[in-house]
C-alpha cells in the first residue's frame, strides 16, 4: 500500500459541498495553504492529497508515473473517504489529472449501464495547466528530463537550478519568496523524490 499523505478538514458550508485540491508539479497539497481558510468558508469539506511522487507521499524510483495511475488513486481515496459528489480544484499538474478524472465521469454518465455509486463531479475549475498535451511548451530542463537522459540529469540538479527554473513558471508580481522556494525544493527532495523526476 502506497502512502499518499491526506488532509481533510472540515469548511462552513453546506455538508454535501466536496472540494477535492490537485496540486501541481514539483509540489504538494501544501500549494493550498494561503487559500485554504477561503475554501473553507465556501465548502463544508475540503480534500488535498499529495499525489504519488510529490511532497510526503511515497517516491518510487523505478516506476513509471501516470496520469492515469494519479487519477485512479484519488478515485480510490475519494471511495475511501464515503465521498460520492465534489468539486475539482486543481492546477499545473493536477490540471491534467483532473481532466482525466472529468473524462471518466463524462464516459460513465454516456454509459448506458450507469451506476449513481460512482463517484460525481459538479464542477471543475483548472488554473495555470496544459490543457491540451500537444500545445504544451516545456521549458528547456523539463523537456530534457522526459528523455532518456532525464534519469541521469534529475540527479545532477541542486538548489540553484531548482530554483531558476521553477521562478520561471510563476507570474511576474507572483513569485515565490526566497522561504517558499526552500519549502518546495525540500518537498521535492524528501525521500528522494528529485531523483524520481527523470
Amino acid at each position: 500500500m502506497r502512502r499518499n499523505p491526506v488532509k481533510d478538514e472540515a469548511g462552513k458550508g453546506g455538508s454535501g459541498e466536496v472540494v477535492l485540491c490537485i496540486h501541481g508539479f514539483p509540489s504538494s497539497s501544501h500549494d493550498w495553504i494561503k487559500v485554504w481558510g477561503g475554501l473553507q468558508g465556501r465548502f463544508g469539506r475540503i480534500i488535498a492529497s499529495d499525489l504519488l511522487g510529490f511532497g510526503f507521499s511515497d517516491k518510487p524510483l523505478d516506476h513509471n508515473y501516470s496520469i492515469f495511475e494519479q487519477a485512479s488513486i484519488l478515485e480510490r481515496l475519494l471511495e475511501t473517504l464515503e465521498v460520492k459528489e465534489v468539486h475539482v480544484l486543481s492546477h499545473d499538474y493536477g490540471d491534467t489529472v483532473a481532466l482525466e478524472l472529468l473524462r471518466r465521469f463524462l464516459d460513465r454518465q454516456k454509459s448506458p449501464e450507469k451506476d449513481a455509486a460512482h463517484l460525481q463531479i459538479r464542477s471543475v475549475c483548472l488554473m495555470n495547466g496544459g490543457f491540451l498535451p500537444e500545445t504544451i511548451t516545456f521549458q528547456w530542463g523539463q523537456y530534457l528530463l522526459t528523455t532518456s537522459l532525464g534519469p541521469y540529469l534529475s540527479r545532477l540538479g541542486n538548489f540553484y537550478t531548482f530554483r531558476g527554473g521553477v521562478g520561471k513558471v510563476y507570474g511576474p508580481n507572483t513569485k515565490p519568496s526566497p522561504d517558499e522556494v526552500n519549502d518546495l525544493w525540500a518537498l521535492m527532495r524528501w525521500n528522494d523524490g528529485n531523483l524520481a523526476l527523470g
